[in-house]
């Protein structure tokens, strides 16, 4: 023990006597380890964590190949065609990312607004943690001025009120009724 005592006492003497050395071997050794832990902070969110779905391994992205474009986005036509078509998934859902204006509550705000079709939330097996999910009669032309909160956007903008369902919200100046808000713990895929 009292050889490790006197070559720990020996190293940190030559570690102040070389100071230069010192310094750039604690910032290698700091980039290094940072590095390290932000790619493994992004595979463990991206890779490893298991998606906060029920049944995560029975879900399937579907995406249409185009010669310039090879994840291509499915069309709402051709959507129908396969939901009508369908045998093989239980059940079959769409959306696709998108932004909007938030106005006419407060100062307007850049929000996330995805377009999806009735059934992803039975799809997904989620459900609002207050109001209703999309029904059938919400993806008929006419009536699909209906929006369901995320949670976030929920507690930051409308302050955790459980009477902001039935409110109707401008997004890109059109007239939504809120109808459900989404757990905290939801994302969409």
């Amino acid at each position: 023990m009292n050889t490790l005592w006197q070559d720990l006492r020996y190293g940190a003497r030559m570690l102040r006597k070389n100071t230069g050395f010192t310094l750039i071997a604690v910032l290698t050794l700091s980039l290094g380890i940072g590095a390290n832990t932000a790619i493994f902070s992004f595979v463990n969110a991206a890779l490893l964590r298991p998606l906060h779905y029920h049944d995560p391994e029975r879900l399937v992205f579907v995406f249409e190949a185009e010669p310039q474009l090879p994840k291509a986005p499915v069309t709402g036509p051709d959507y129908l065609d396969w939901k009508e078509a369908n045998k093989i998934f239980e059940a079959m859902a769409a959306g696709t990312d998108g932004s909007a204006n938030l106005t006419g509550a407060g100062d307007p705000q850049r929000v996330s607004a995805i377009p999806v079709s009735a059934g992803l939330f039975e799809t997904l097996r989620v459900a609002p943690i207050i109001g209703r999910p999309f029904s059938a009669d919400d993806d008929q032309l006419g009536r699909d001025n209906v929006a369901i909160l995320m949670n976030g956007l929920w507690q930051t903008r409308f302050g955790v009120d459980p009477g902001v369902i039935g409110k109707r919200i401008l997004l890109n100046g059109r007239s939504f009724e809120v109808i459900g808000v989404m757990p905290p713990q939801f994302t969409f895929p």
